[in-house]
């Protein structure tokens, strides 16, 4: 549709979220994993994508709304283990 056709001036919905710019994902922020799932095989191993920050082995990280306070034992990306992730990939974390 365009301006004319619906008789306004404004932008139709469409036109408008194609002008949205979304900020990329940024690796100096602080660590940001929502967990989608996690399990227990000689701990807990939690599953999710890393938003913001960067993750390695040895890290000292906080669980919210808990702040609970643990320690990164092991980073997995694709089955594989690593020693980081950055923002955008999917990561096993015990």
């Amino acid at each position: 549709y365009t301006s004319n056709e619906n008789n306004t001036s404004a932008p139709t919905l469409l036109s408008l979220l194609d002008t949205l710019e979304i900020a990329g994902r940024d690796p100096e922020a602080p660590l940001r994993i929502p967990v989608l799932d996690r399990y227990t095989d000689r701990g807990i191993i939690s599953m999710g994508k890393v938003e913001s920050g960067i993750i390695r082995p040895g890290m000292k990280v906080t669980i919210m709304p808990t702040r609970n306070k643990y320690k990164v034992d092991e980073v997995w990306a694709n089955e594989d283990p690593v020693s980081g992730a950055r923002p955008g990939e999917n990561v096993l974390v015990k």
